[in-house]
């Protein structure tokens, strides 16, 4: 904080700016350590700069399973991953007969469930594959 008195000529001489301290305007509580390095922050006064690395969170994992599924008929099949998952990155079915569509997707936990149906009163059989983000 501090203050300053303004000259005589742009007002009656009785004129001054008074600042609070900088302490009183930038109360935070974080630290070095939570902010990200090379970057900066005023906390309580002081100028921080952050020493924190950035790592990376996530990763991506592919699972493969076979499946069969009779004329007209569905299944599931459930893959499991080493971690929580976060989403679907993209998946693939081979087929030989061209006949299985994917019709619905779960994710629960550290599992991926995926609907199956075939179509034109054909069965189907093949390896599904679903590559995931999963927490790191």
């Amino acid at each position: 904080g501090g203050s300053y008195t303004i000259p005589a000529g742009y007002h009656n001489g009785s004129g001054k700016v008074t600042a609070n301290s900088l302490a009183s305007q930038t109360s935070a509580t974080a630290t070095a350590a939570g902010i990200l390095k090379g970057k900066t922050a005023w906390v309580n006064g002081t100028r921080l700069t952050g020493t924190l690395v950035a790592t990376t969170v996530s990763t991506t994992e592919s699972k493969s399973s076979d499946y069969s599924i009779g004329g007209y008929g569905s299944t599931t099949v459930t893959l499991t991953y080493s971690n929580t998952v976060l989403g679907v990155v993209s998946y693939s079915i081979t087929d030989s007969n061209n006949y299985a569509k994917l019709t619905s997707i779960s994710i629960s936990g550290k599992n991926i469930t995926l609907g199956m149906q075939t179509y034109h009163g054909h069965g189907a059989g093949g390896t599904l594959t679903v590559k995931a983000r999963i927490q790191k």
